[in-house]
């Protein structure tokens, strides 16, 4: 069966990296900031700053509707 995700996932595997999220109290405000270091591969960066806005933005959206 022909599963590119899978494969895709299992590359994924091969690597490791570093992730480090603060929350930042901004008073009525909270920033997160996201650092992701440690990527051994350039070219899964672009796919990781890609995955991280997204998700930040889709909680942003969810919290504003609290």
């Amino acid at each position: 069966e022909d599963n590119p995700a899978g494969e895709e996932l299992s590359i994924h595997r091969q690597f490791r990296s570093l992730v480090n999220v603060d929350f930042i109290d901004m008073g009525m405000k909270t920033e997160v900031k996201v650092t992701h270091s440690e990527i051994s591969a350039e070219s899964l960066m672009k796919n990781f700053e890609g995955g991280w806005t997204s998700c930040l933005k889709s909680m942003e959206e969810e919290l504003n509707k609290l």
